[in-house]
């Protein structure tokens, strides 16, 4: 039971942080990556499929080198500590469903005029609220 909130609940110094301020910082990212590698070791899944489940990460880390910043690094590295701990079929699908949440979450403050189009959210805690979905719906 814990192996499935260990992740979500080392989501929330990172989420929290980028909220409040757009950026995560280093041990944000390492806390929850050495609670992906625990959990791997717990259930004896150490192999070279690691690299595979760390690939939607590695993508989005690409993608805010070519944007040069528009999209964080550091949301690029918690996706991927994310499929370490989770898998990269279900980070991928938590990163769509964070996106999707987020635009939807943007596009109603922006008609509230709350937000304007060219304010910078926050992604992280789309991210953690999604993960959150996905263990509160089996797992």
């Amino acid at each position: 039971m814990m192996q499935m909130w260990l992740p979500f609940l080392l989501l929330i110094p990172g989420a929290w942080q980028d909220r409040k301020n757009r950026q995560i910082a280093v041990w944000q990212i390492f806390l929850p990556a050495a609670g992906g590698i625990l959990l791997r070791l717990l259930r004896r899944d150490i192999s070279l499929w690691i690299l595979v489940d760390l690939i939607p990460g590695g993508i989005l880390c690409g993608a805010s080198f070519l944007c040069g910043g528009a999209v964080g690094a550091g949301d690029g590295l918690m996706l991927a500590v994310l499929g370490l701990c989770r898998g990269g079929v279900r980070a991928v699908g938590e990163a769509f469903l964070a996106l999707i949440l987020l635009i939807l979450w943007g596009m109603i403050q922006i008609r509230r005029k709350k937000l304007t189009a060219k304010t910078p959210i926050a992604y992280l805690p789309f991210l953690w609220l999604t993960d959150g979905i996905f263990v509160l719906a089996g797992g």
